[in-house]
């Protein structure tokens, strides 16, 4: 075995050293003194300035010469051998990101111009046994999470109830943007019964106001998490609490498979409701705002219940 390996390590071994001598190549050739640990000439050194210049148009410095030329260790470039701090660097990777997100923003507004509700339609249309079996794993759900929870300490969750409270917020407060000047437009433009009654489409059919009402159907099975965390608090969960989340998902898919006209608004209150109320919670969960933020829960239960009454005559 040893004596059939032989020949096999004598080649190894030759192209090892033949690529040795191909990489040492282009520093022999471009500072050989420098290579073999010389110090050069400041003759010398200029030419090898101009040697690495034209070596590669895009290559970082050599050490040697970032040795010769600024006295300390090589850093990076940009182009042409151009010197760049390591600070301008990470400016620049700061810009790039600030540009990406501008980029991003400017793709999602773009998309939102120009949504068409026809493409929600179809998908709401055509699955139509989704909020079947959401409500359906939500009451089972329910009734399950607080028996188990019946022998377990509540779970504190503050910082989750409070992010979620404010997340909540700053979404319905986006949709408000989105839909309730839309409508006052078309209310202004059109009269009051073409935005109860008109073609849904002619209503609300293109750009933001028809994508915050896709994300507005989406919202409500998210919302089944303020259950979810009354349950793992084990605070109680009331019987219109849960009938509510339960009946406003099966309406809201409901509206989009019977082209409901009214849909702007309901879409418009319980957004500008929501935002208030969960403006709301999340004030009352901050020690410091809560005996501040309390003085208004007369309004949020008069907009709740303002918002029930109205939508029944429209």
């Amino acid at each position: 075995l040893g004596g059939s390996l032989l020949p096999h390590a004598a080649a190894a071994t030759a192209a090892l050293a033949a690529l040795t001598a191909a990489a040492a190549a282009p520093c022999a050739a471009l500072a050989p003194a420098a290579c073999a640990g010389e110090v050069l000439p400041a003759d010398v050194a200029d030419g090898r300035v101009a040697a690495a210049a034209a070596f590669a148009d895009d290559a970082v410095e050599p050490p040697w010469l970032a040795r010769e030329r600024f006295g300390r260790p090589s850093e990076p470039t940009m182009g042409s051998g151009v010197h760049v701090a390591p600070s301008q660097v990470r400016r620049s990777a700061h810009f790039d990101v600030v540009g990406l997100m501008r980029e991003a923003v400017g793709a999602l507004l773009a998309y939102q111009s120009d949504f068409d509700a026809h493409r929600g339609q179809v998908f709401f249309a055509t699955h139509w046994y989704i909020p079947l079996i959401v409500v359906s794993a939500y009451i089972v759900l329910l009734r399950l999470g607080v028996h188990l929870m019946a022998a377990r300490p509540p779970f504190e969750l503050t910082a989750l109830s409070r992010a979620w409270n404010l997340a909540v917020a700053v979404f319905s407060l986006g949709g408000s943007a989105a839909c309730v000047p839309h409508l006052a437009r078309q209310w202004h433009a059109h009269g009051f019964w073409f935005t109860c009654c008109a073609d849904v489409y002619d209503i609300a059919g293109h750009g933001a106001p028809a994508l915050w009402a896709v994300l507005f159907t989406w919202s409500k099975v998210l919302e089944l998490a303020d259950t979810a965390i009354l349950v793992l608090r084990k605070r109680r969960v009331q019987t219109l609490h849960w009938f509510h989340h339960a009946s406003v998902i099966a309406f809201a898919w409901a509206a989009w498979i019977y082209e409901t006209p009214c849909a702007l608004w309901y879409g418009a209150m319980n957004y500008s409701v929501h935002a208030v109320m969960y403006s709301y919670f999340t004030l009352t969960g901050v020690p410091a705002c809560r005996a501040a933020a309390l003085r208004f829960a007369p309004l949020i239960t008069s907009l709740q219940i303002a918002q029930f009454v109205w939508g029944t005559l429209i």
